[in-house]
Order: structure tokens, then sequence, then C-alpha cells
């Protein structure tokens, strides 16, 4: 049986990453080259269009330096707020 997506998670996913990014006044093709993805499969992850894995999320944290579990907390309050 195929996984069913949760697009209000993948939202706030990409919203924490963009909000990261931008404090770090990072493009979206820098941090792409930098964990080795294009800057439009960063698009999509930001735009909440495509799901993430937890091992990218972990190499975007790196790349964004910050720790993994600071971006999941950012991550599952604003999923709680919404």
């Amino acid at each position: 049986m195929p996984r069913m997506r949760n697009l209000r998670f993948d939202s706030c996913v990409g919203r924490a990453i963009k909000e990261q990014r931008e404090k770090m006044g990072m493009s979206q093709g820098k941090l792409g080259e930098m964990v080795g993805l294009s800057y439009q499969q960063i698009q999509k992850y930001e735009n909440g269009a495509s799901a993430i894995s937890v091992i990218t999320l972990i190499r975007i944290a790196g790349a964004l330096k910050i720790h993994p579990i600071i971006l999941f907390r950012e991550i599952f309050k604003r999923f709680n707020q919404e």
C-alpha cells in the first residue's frame, strides 16, 4: 500500500527550510549545491510540493549550520500551530 503524503506537514517543512535559508542569506541554488540537489528540488521542498526524506533534511540542516533537532523543533512547532 503506498504511503499517503501529509501535505500540511510538507508545507511546514518547506517553510522552516526557507526561513532558515533566508536567515543565512543563501540562495536556493547555493543550498542545493551544498547538499547535492538542484535549486528546483530545493524550491519544491520549500513550496511543500515534494516530500523530503529525513536524511536529506539532516543534510540541509548541516548546510544551514543548525542542529537537525532545532530544525525538527521548528517544523513540529509550525505543524502543531496550524
